[in-house]
């Protein structure tokens, strides 16, 4: 089981009661996203990868604007997904959105 320390709220899934770090089980942010957002992340429905398997892999997939080719995640839910991460301390308020309300990548500025 991954060594999980504390930083983040604390809550109990199969690696034990805890705080969330980048090295616990994807299924350690089932306590801070709703089952909406969270089901199609961690099955990560018709993306070109593999299904985040750690906490660490979500917030890689939303720092790299990733979440927008999973089905079924639309702006919503990248908000709640965003909410979920940065309650369990994965990112900071400040880190880069997800995609726009369009699902495309933000413009590059000239």
């Amino acid at each position: 089981m991954p060594a999980c320390d504390l930083g983040s709220p604390p809550h109990g899934c199969r690696c034990g009661a805890h705080q969330i770090t980048p090295a616990c089980p994807v299924d350690c942010l089932r306590a801070v996203m709703p089952a909406a957002a969270f089901n199609p992340l961690a099955r990560a429905s018709g993306a070109p990868f593999s299904p985040p398997a750690t906490a660490g892999d979500v917030a890689g997939l939303y720092q790299r604007h990733q979440l927008s080719q999973i089905r079924g995640l639309g702006i919503r839910r990248h908000r709640e997904i965003s909410h979920g991460l940065q309650l369990a301390g994965l990112i900071s308020a400040g880190s880069p959105p997800g995609p726009d309300a369009a699902g495309s990548q933000p413009a590059a500025r000239a």
